[in-house]
């Protein structure tokens, strides 16, 4: 019978040396793999943030510019006449005046006047203005309320309009400032609740030139303060109102 010689024996499998090497080599590519999927996802975040503020800087900047495209529309007369201005820039707020909606007078109206009767039904709040125009005159009153066919004036009337010529226009108006407090643009329609329009705001410039009928808008975001995003604009009904 032959004798085992332990010496003759082939090694089977790794050494311990060796499997702690290949650990060790695994445990390092494992967290050099960590470390470049942690990079490439802080990149990702990154850019998703980035790609998120300049769609939300060109949705405020579209809505900013759709707002003037409207300033003074169904407003002409009383622009012409020097009652109303389509854009006012006063204390950092843009305001900027447009038509509503149109009132149909069912009768004439007549000096002194404080209750009007329209076709439609008004639903109007009160606070709000219309503007009253008409070859025979101009007007602008404050709204106290309104009835199912009526509407209440503060004021009565100082002329007289006859049905058929008459035009009644809901003012709406919209306010555009920067809310230092909470790096925010907002937006107030009719002197309600003032909606953020853009939030994450390190720069929000309003200017105005009523002689040239010029508005520039520059708006940075906190997210990139050196990459300034801004247009000129010159409301064209407006124009049409200062050209007469």
């Amino acid at each position: 019978m032959k004798k085992f010689n332990a010496r003759h024996t082939k090694s089977l499998g790794f050494s311990l040396v060796e499997s702690l090497l290949c650990l060790s080599l695994f445990l390092i590519l494992l967290l050099g793999g960590l470390e470049v999927f942690a990079a490439g996802r802080r990149i990702f975040f990154k850019l998703k943030t980035h790609q998120e503020t300049m769609v939300s800087v060109s949705a405020a900047l579209h809505k900013i510019k759709t707002d003037l495209q409207k300033a003074g529309y169904g407003l002409l007369p009383s622009l012409e006449a020097g009652l109303l201005k389509g854009i006012n820039l006063e204390n950092g707020t843009m305001t900027i005046l447009q038509a509503e909606r149109f009132l149909l007078p069912a009768e004439d109206f007549t000096p002194g006047q404080t209750s009007l009767k329209v076709k439609n039904k008004p639903k109007v709040k009160a606070g709000r203005k219309i503007a009253i125009f008409s070859s025979a005159g101009i007007e602008i009153r404050s709204v106290t309320g309104c009835g199912p066919e009526h509407l209440f004036l503060k004021a009565p009337l100082e002329n007289s309009y006859t049905r058929e010529e008459t035009t009644l226009a809901l003012i709406r108006k919209t306010a555009l400032f920067f809310d230092t407090k909470t790096d925010t643009v907002r937006r107030e329609i009719n002197d309600g609740s003032a909606q953020p329009l853009f939030e994450g705001a390190a720069l929000f410039e309003l200017s105005y030139d009523e002689v040239s009928n010029l508005v520039r808008i520059r708006l940075a975001s906190l997210e990139n303060k050196e990459k300034i995003h801004e247009f000129s604009l010159c409301p064209e009904n407006i124009s049409i109102s200062l050209r007469k």
